[in-house]
């Protein structure tokens, strides 16, 4: 499967990221290059929507990080939306649960 990433921006200053698909060595710089674009828009906050990731290597965990440290470490900057199954225990493994807020959905993510 290959990977299909999209941007918006619901409201204003709050930016979203739409993944889709399987996050990769082979993949992550389509990731990586539309999270730079939003970063360039100098988000607010950051939504990064998995909900149709099926895996995640570390490169893409290191996309998120950098994205992280971009918006300098600010709390509830980026949130991670719509994680589940082998994507949310990769998360869970190395701690980045506890990290980044966690929401089920955009509009849960937006409040």
């Amino acid at each position: 499967m290959g990977l299909e990433v999209t941007a918006d921006e619901p409201k204003p200053g709050i930016h979203t990221v739409h993944a889709k698909g399987e996050i990769d060595l082979h993949s992550v710089e389509l990731f990586e290059d539309v999270v730079h674009e939003v970063l360039a828009k100098n988000p607010q906050k950051l939504l990064i929507d998995l909900s149709g990731v099926t895996f995640m290597s570390s490169s893409g965990i290191g996309v998120i990080m950098a994205a992280n440290a971009a918006l300098g470490d600010a709390d509830d900057a980026i949130v991670l939306v719509g994680i589940s199954g082998v994507v949310k225990e990769s998360l869970k493994l190395i701690g980045l649960l506890d990290l980044f807020p966690i929401a089920k959905s955009i509009e849960e993510a937006m409040k």
